[in-house]
């Protein structure tokens, strides 16, 4: 995905940025998971706020400041995030290379923002990473999902879709550092068989993409 300048810090409910590029719960309380080739999926922790602080500016003009992270990671309220990490080889440390944030409100799962460093895109995090929110949305019992992008973020679109989101509204003017319009799109039926059936078909085949566990475990350890 190319690309997207975003809107300031919204708030619940009310925008979503893309680069492709909550109530925190403990990580205990997340999935169990399986490593994913040489990346992987984790909840965000206070350690990782400065890296992502760093690859807000890189992705966006107008990006939001670490004490927003801070903020949401200690506040429990709705906020959820995750990042995706390039997994080091012998003695190095594993590094942040993209993350993504959701709001669960009631059974409402929304995607506000999904940023891969540009060093990495084009390789399926930015898939990755919004397949990983979706995933969790769902095991907390979201019923639907939303999001907001941009009328000219055609790939982001597109990559939506894949995941059946569907343009249901559009926000006049709504991104401030061009006074672009966003597309509302949504998915309605998280909870239907058919869509986590779906769901998983698209899930599997993203593993077997990025080398990871094709048997449907999670893209995190």
């Amino acid at each position: 995905m190319p690309p997207a300048e975003p809107q300031p810090r919204p708030s619940p409910g009310s925008g979503m940025r893309t680069v492709a590029g909550g109530q925190a719960r403990p990580a205990e309380d997340r999935q169990a998971a399986a490593p994913v080739s040489r990346f992987r999926v984790r909840p965000m922790q206070l350690e990782d706020v400065d890296r992502v602080g760093d690859i807000e500016p890189l992705c966006f003009p107008l990006p939001w400041p670490k004490e927003t992270y801070r903020r949401d990671l200690t506040s429990g309220g709705v906020s959820h995030y995750l990042v995706c990490e390039r997994l080091g080889e012998r003695a190095e440390p594993p590094l942040v290379v993209g993350f993504g944030g959701y709001w669960l409100i009631q059974d409402e799962c929304h995607i506000s923002t999904i940023a891969v460093h540009p060093d990495y895109r084009g390789l399926g995090l930015g898939e990755l990473l919004l397949a990983s929110m979706i995933r969790e949305g769902m095991a907390g019992g979201a019923r639907s999902s939303t999001l907001e992008v941009r009328v000219s973020n055609t790939p982001a679109q597109s990559l939506y879709a894949k995941y059946e989101f569907r343009v249901v509204g559009r926000r006049r003017r709504y991104y401030r550092d061009n006074n672009e319009d966003a597309l509302v799109m949504s998915v309605e039926s998280l909870d239907s068989a058919s869509y986590r059936a779906r769901f998983q078909r698209l899930w599997t085949a993203l593993m077997l993409r990025l080398g990871g566990d094709s048997r449907g475990g999670d893209a995190r350890s």
